[in-house]
């Protein structure tokens, strides 16, 4: 895995991209690797370089990651306030999306 500065934004380019829509509402969701599935969640305020590397780590250990952007900029370094963004997310369906992923089964969370 190469060495990322954690202080820049991170382009995601060896995650795959993929759109997928659960109880009507369409969020993007990275997927890398492998192996037995791992749901990668974040914190606020969203997929940030450390939460990737994370990602990369439980890729590389031999899992196929799945990491749904439900807020922020993906890839991006966290701003120091982004109160709009929590705002948003506060008052969006982060929680009811993931259990609607992991139901959904759109790939083979079972291994």
């Amino acid at each position: 895995m190469p060495k990322r500065s954690m202080k820049q934004d991170d382009p995601l380019e060896d995650f795959t991209r993929r759109d997928l829509t659960l109880d009507g509402v369409t969020k993007v969701v990275y997927v890398a690797g492998a192996g037995p599935a791992v749901i990668v969640m974040t914190e606020m305020p969203g997929i940030s370089p450390h939460v990737a590397r994370f990602a990369r780590w439980v890729r590389d250990a031999g899992f196929t990651v799945y990491m749904p952007s439900l807020f922020g900029r993906d890839g991006g370094v966290p701003a120091v306030e982004d109160v709009e963004g929590r705002r948003r997310a506060l008052v969006s369906a982060a929680n009811q999306w993931p259990s609607a992923l992991r139901r959904s089964s759109p790939w083979d969370f079972h291994h």
